[in-house]
């Protein structure tokens, strides 16, 4: 009898420390869930924050030249800036296919300057921007521009071979290329184009607020019949 109430009472106690076990594992199982539904809502607030802060913009804010590399006239009554990222197929495509012919049609009286709006995500695309500028520094912008978007192939060793392709000399490039020496100047251009609330690339601005009355935005890459009816209409507007 006396057996048989001790396996009673230790049948009793074992369930007590299962339900104990249970409790405390439920217990630990709502704490994580707890801990990662106010991770969840730390990042997702985070992620708000960061995104008004990189989304905040001047309304109606357009951007110019500034000194950014261009072709055309300095004086130029119509200016058009592009905003464009290196490793972005659109803005490849644009410039393969379009942005020459304007040059080409309009360059005489048109003042055309390019803007870099790299990914920073893609580390390519800032190093490819800084390259350029690298060229810039000696007059070549336009010569490497061309091959950036001619051989989209962004590795150091590409970026080299596109310096010597241009007659830049090797050791100053290099040098320029490692120790990063624009990455401040795209940092601003990128940081511009944020404030301008650009959304994708190629992003147009044919005049600007601060010079001229007449202006205009173009989001992404469009057909060149489009760039030729504004830039028509635009020059033959009077001063």
């Amino acid at each position: 009898m006396a057996s048989k109430a001790y396996r009673r009472k230790q049948q009793v106690k074992e369930l007590k420390k299962q339900k104990k076990g249970d409790f405390q594992k439920q217990e630990r199982g709502k704490k994580r869930k707890s801990i990662a539904f106010y991770t969840v809502g730390i990042i997702l607030f985070a992620g708000l924050i960061y995104l008004l802060a990189t989304s905040a913009s001047a309304p109606g804010y357009f951007p110019g030249p500034d000194n950014a590399p261009f072709v055309g006239p300095d004086d130029a009554r119509v200016t058009v800036t592009q905003f464009g990222c290196y490793t972005c197929p659109f803005t490849q495509s644009f410039n393969v296919d379009v942005f020459p012919r304007l040059i080409d049609e309009y360059g005489d009286r048109v003042k055309f300057a390019y803007r870099t709006m790299p990914i920073y995500s893609n580390s390519g695309s800032e190093r490819a921007a800084m390259a350029a500028w690298c060229a810039e520094e000696h007059g070549l912008f336009w010569e490497y521009h061309e091959l950036l978007f001619s051989v989209p192939s962004f590795s150091d060793s590409t970026l080299r071979s596109h310096a010597q392709a241009v007659g830049l000399d090797e050791a100053e490039f290099n040098e320029c290329l490692s120790s990063r020496r624009y990455r401040d100047v795209v940092r601003a251009e990128f940081d511009e184009g944020r404030r301008a609330n650009i959304r994708v690339t190629p992003t147009i601005f044919i005049n600007n607020t601060l010079v001229q009355g007449d202006h205009l935005r173009l989001d992404g890459a469009m057909e060149l019949s489009v760039y030729r009816r504004v830039l028509d209409e635009m020059l033959t507007r009077d001063p």
